[in-house]
């Protein structure tokens, strides 16, 4: 049986105490999970990935200040999904994870000491 999962989201708070535009900050169990412009998506991810969820458990996205649920969806179809801004509007697209680059390769290729350039003039 799968469970389902509430996630609230709220417009990000600038530190002038303004609403910010575009970014959601997202709590599961009264815990931020992300800040971002599609949190809904990202927090299935990440829950997935740290074992809080599982793939067939529900989520649902309220809105705090409304109380309204927004999105629906299974956790891993949620994970596979973002939104991207298009010239037509937003669309929901599959989601491609940033490709990993090993850090290693690059330090290797630069083993002489860290100097600073601060009075090399």
């Amino acid at each position: 049986m799968s469970d389902w999962h509430i996630l609230i989201v709220s417009p990000h708070i600038r530190a002038d105490g303004s609403d910010h535009p575009n970014a959601f900050d997202a709590f599961f169990d009264g815990e931020l999970i992300c800040t971002l412009e599609t949190p809904f998506f990202e927090a299935a991810r990440n829950l997935l990935a740290i074992g809080r969820a599982k793939p067939d458990d529900m989520f649902v996205m309220r809105h705090a200040r409304t109380g309204v649920d927004a999105l629906r969806a299974k956790a891993w179809s949620a994970a596979k999904l973002t939104i991207r801004e298009t010239g037509s509007g937003p669309k929901l697209r599959r989601y491609m994870p940033y490709p990993r680059v090993s850090l290693a390769a690059s330090i290797e290729q630069n083993e002489g000491a860290a100097t600073t350039l601060a009075g090399s003039r």
